[in-house]
């Protein structure tokens, strides 16, 4: 988001979204209704580590980022959100292509290379 990569730690702001950048047409029954501007109260509480590139990552954190991303998507599908659950297949994927040069790299680790190829076929099933 924008609005915290501008705020400073232990900042605070309201953040007014646009419908169509919050819930668009669908809403959030019955909490937002369909085509409803959203105020959002941020507080930067802290600022983490900045997230690793997949090359920057071992064989068991590239698993739990495609792993991640592709329970991602699985939620934004079960939305109808079916944009933003390709986006997260996608980006499982390439992590994916990333993981599967690494843990060939690393020799003894055929048991995390089969969960690498097993994670990537599901996202390559889930995007077709």
């Amino acid at each position: 988001m924008l609005a915290a990569r501008m705020m400073a730690e232990g900042e605070i702001c309201v953040v007014k979204v646009v419908a169509r950048y919050a819930y668009g047409e669908k809403g959030l029954e019955p909490h937002v209704p369909p085509n409803a501007d959203v105020e959002y109260r941020l507080e930067l509480v802290s600022v983490g580590e900045h997230a690793k590139e997949p090359q920057e990552m071992s064989a068991q954190e590239l698993i739990a980022a495609v792993k991640l991303r592709k329970e991602r998507g699985n939620e934004f599908f079960k939305l109808n959100e079916d944009i933003k659950a390709l986006q997260c297949y996608q980006q499982g994927l390439k992590f994916s292509q990333s993981g599967e040069q690494l843990v060939e790299e690393d020799g003894d680790e055929k048991d995390c290379f089969k969960k690498m190829v097993d994670l990537r076929i599901q996202c390559l099933n889930n995007i077709g």
